[in-house]
């Protein structure tokens, strides 16, 4: 079995969740922010592999593009969730407004955090078998640039003062770094931020052998969870958390404990 960052996180959060979704095979469409998030990596991802060849940035334009038509495409396949403000506004104006955010945050990367940055890889996939631990890991890095890795994230607000501190998605990056390349990196977290006027920020951090003993205790009992097949409801906790409302739950009008709340 391997598992990513991203499966360890829905199990925590749900187990219910990621028994539908990687057991079953249950997926969901996309959401806008998913959409636009993943167009703005892709012109993201456009710069940095210009810059990591060529030594310089490309026309802004061309990291555009390429945002945009990531965003058009994944309209074009038709299966996109859309929440009851954008099925009012209408497929059209919501495609507008997805490409438009995609292409202004991929502007402002372009503008801001690209040229602090010098990848020696870009989106660099990797793989580890770790002696002793019952699964594989494996996971991509956003930007590798030897001593510093970086990751990128859209988000509607400004983040928390720590945010980055507090990723297990870096924790298990620079553990990566560390099992692969010998050598902890520092790291950081380049937010672009959904505003009015999009603004982007850094934030730093740093991870220790501690850090990585903690998530890979983490890791140890969630796959022995699922080896055992032990999916428990979330909605069936005390208060209900946060992940079991509309809003964050794409299971939430077919999933029987919400189900149960509700009727109670």
């Amino acid at each position: 079995m391997q598992l990513h960052i991203s499966q360890i996180e829905c199990y925590t959060r749900c187990p219910e969740q990621f028994r539908r979704r990687y057991i079953c095979g249950e997926k969901l469409p996309p959401g806008i922010a998913l959409i636009t998030g993943s167009g703005m990596h892709k012109g993201n991802e456009t710069t940095l592999r210009y810059k990591m060849d060529k030594k310089e940035l490309p026309p802004v334009e061309m990291a555009k593009e390429a945002a945009r038509d990531y965003v058009a495409d994944e309209f074009e396949k038709g299966e996109i969730f859309l929440n009851d403000e954008e099925k009012d506004a209408g497929l059209d104006a919501t495609r507008a407004a997805a490409i438009d955010t995609a292409t202004a945050l991929t502007a402002i990367h372009h503008k801001i955090l690209a040229p602090e940055v010098n990848p020696i890889s870009v989106e660099r996939a990797w793989v580890l078998e770790i002696k002793g631990f019952p699964v594989s890991l494996g996971g991509t890095i956003d930007t590798d640039e030897g001593d510093i890795i970086d990751d990128w994230k859209s988000s509607a607000k400004s983040p928390s003062e720590g945010a980055a501190d507090e990723s297990s998605q870096l924790t298990m990056y620079c553990l990566a770094k560390k099992v692969l390349d010998g050598s902890i990196p520092r790291a950081r977290i380049g937010y672009l931020i959904k505003t009015k006027e999009p603004k982007a920020l850094w934030q730093e951090t740093s991870r220790t052998n501690d850090d990585f003993k903690s998530l890979l205790f983490i890791i140890e009992r969630v796959s022995a969870a699922i080896e055992k097949e032990c999916f428990p409801f979330a909605a069936a906790q005390s208060p209900r958390p946060w992940i079991c409302s509309k809003k964050f739950c794409g299971y939430y009008d077919t999933c029987p404990a919400i189900s149960r709340r509700l009727k109670s």
